[in-house]
């Protein structure tokens, strides 16, 4: 869709990773960074952004998109049913909890094709599946349609950039207009929303303290504040002009 791929970490994953998308219309152009995000369990994910500290960082995102394997939706098993829906609900959750009902944002559920083979599958039906999303306010898309729908409108990757086209992203700014004042005003946010950072990371380390002399996992803990760290920092950076696209891990 950006015309470019994004590049992975060197453990091969794209947690935490950004990725620019300059996106250009009869309208408006600007540039909406990409935060993607693979996630493994839904519940400590959901605990995690629904924290205070945390407040900012889903105020400041302009549209989430969560992105599934379309082969594990045609699979027969319950279990993938019961992921979509907690994962999709989740993501409502986070939403409310720091934004109220007064959000205004985009949401979408886009299923694309692996190269993943499995004999326990059903025919995939994305009616089925937008039904489901329409229930938590997300728009179904399947990634590989194309053309038109019988109601004349665009299906596919083509209506995935529509709808993010239509959203009211904040239009690029021009540096000849910005003043002294405006750029003072900027880095004093920007030590704020640094200093609130630290304060989450605090936390959370406590929790993990607490943690370490019960399972022995305190390590792995450590990791993923490290890594909620360099999430929170890229989304503090670029604030009030973002997209943020999660991707979710489905093993």
């Amino acid at each position: 869709m950006t015309g470019s791929a994004p590049v992975s970490n060197t453990d091969g994953t794209l947690a935490g990773t950004t990725h620019e998308w300059n996106l250009e219309t009869n309208y408006y152009k600007t540039n909406i960074s990409i935060w993607l995000d693979e996630i493994s369990d839904i519940e400590q994910w959901t605990s995690e952004f629904q924290k205070v500290e945390a407040k900012e960082v889903v105020q400041a995102i302009g549209g989430w998109i969560y992105c599934v394997d379309k082969t594990q939706l045609s699979q027969s098993a319950d279990v993938f049913v019961d992921r979509f829906d907690k994962i999709i609900k989740s993501i409502e959750d986070v939403i409310t909890k720091a934004c109220g009902y007064s959000w205004e944002g985009i949401k979408l559920a886009v299923a694309t094709t692996s190269n993943t083979k499995t004999t326990d599958s059903k025919p995939f039906s994305a009616e089925h599946w937008d039904d489901r999303c329409m229930e938590y306010g997300f728009e179904f898309i399947d990634a590989d349609a194309q053309g038109k729908n019988q109601f004349g409108e665009k299906t596919g990757l083509e209506r995935l950039r529509e709808a993010l086209e239509a959203n009211d992203w904040a239009q690029t700014a021009d540096d000849e207009g910005l003043d002294d004042d405006a750029f003072g005003d900027f880095q004093e946010e920007e030590q704020e929303m640094s200093a609130e950072l630290w304060g989450l990371k605090a936390s959370l380390l406590g929790a993990e303290d607490e943690s370490d002399g019960h399972d022995g996992d305190g390590e792995g803990n450590r990791i993923q504040v490290d890594n909620l760290e360099q999430l929170m920092n890229q989304a503090f950076a670029i604030r009030g002009n973002i997209a943020i696209f999660c991707r979710f891990q489905q093993d």
